[in-house]
């Protein structure tokens, strides 16, 4: 290939740094793509056979992957491995964030799954503004769930997001698993305890809760605190839903990564 070309292929990777192979993908030297994968890397991102990219299944291992053949309606790559899940030491972190309005909910899935969230559980509470029914439903989560594909593709995260149906902030008790670390954010102090001390104890998994636009109201404080969720205060200025899920992911995966070096001073 030609250096011209080259830069070409690398140009056109600039909006998917890694390819999310299927999730039927189990390892296998080679697979064969059906129409739609195959129609947006022959067509959309213009690649040949020949062409080498970089890969990733649904675990997180990544992949050598080139183009082998390709046809009307399918393509096949070959797949040789690279290298095993990245960031296993990582706690799995369960976002539990209340349905806000419009696009603001797009951004806060597409953030959180770039900052590498395990999974989005999408929360019904007494401020969310939405209302949805079955169809309304299954439309967004069809749509979050490809917003998720793509932030997966160009952030190259080696955690594949999954997103659930919404649930009512009620039946939490139902999805959340007791033997891990369960926050809420809050707008007010309700606790002394810092979010260094909550994470201080090597969690292997770690729940958080934010609210929508209007926050979290007195009754649903006093339910999480029911259902063994700590409160947590971020020292700043006050923040739109949309920038809290943002800050508290960021700053929990900050503390998780960086808890070797700060706990040795």
């Amino acid at each position: 290939m030609d250096p011209g070309r080259v830069k070409s292929v690398s140009a056109l990777f600039s909006n998917m740094h890694i390819f999310l192979l299927p999730s039927e993908y189990n390892g296998q030297p080679s697979i064969t793509l059906g129409s739609e994968k195959s129609h947006y890397l022959t067509h959309v991102l213009r690649l040949k056979p020949g062409n080498s990219f970089k890969g990733q299944d649904r675990r997180g291992n990544l992949y050598s992957l080139k183009i082998v053949s390709v046809s009307r309606q399918s393509l096949v790559l070959e797949c040789k491995e690279k290298e095993e899940h990245r960031n296993k030491n990582l706690p799995e972190i369960t976002l539990y964030q209340c349905i806000c309005k419009g696009k603001k909910m797009d951004r806060i899935i597409r953030q959180a799954t770039e900052i590498g969230v395990t999974s989005i559980i999408p929360v019904i509470s007494e401020y969310t503004i939405p209302r949805m029914d079955k169809k309304n439903a299954r439309n967004k989560i069809d749509r979050w769930r490809r917003i998720v594909m793509e932030a997966v593709q160009q952030s190259a995260s080696s955690v594949v997001t999954e997103i659930t149906s919404p649930v009512s902030l009620a039946d939490l008790e139902k999805t959340v698993d007791g033997n891990r670390i369960n926050l809420f954010f809050h707008q007010i102090p309700l606790e002394t305890r810092s979010l260094h001390e909550y994470l201080s104890g090597y969690p292997s998994s770690i729940s958080l809760v934010i609210g929508p636009e209007g926050g979290l109201s007195e009754r649903e404080t006093e339910l999480l605190h029911e259902k063994g969720f700590s409160p947590v205060f971020l020292r700043t200025n006050i923040l739109r839903a949309e920038t809290a899920a943002v800050y508290g992911l960021g700053t929990v995966q900050t503390i998780l990564m960086e808890r070797e070096f700060w706990e040795k001073t």
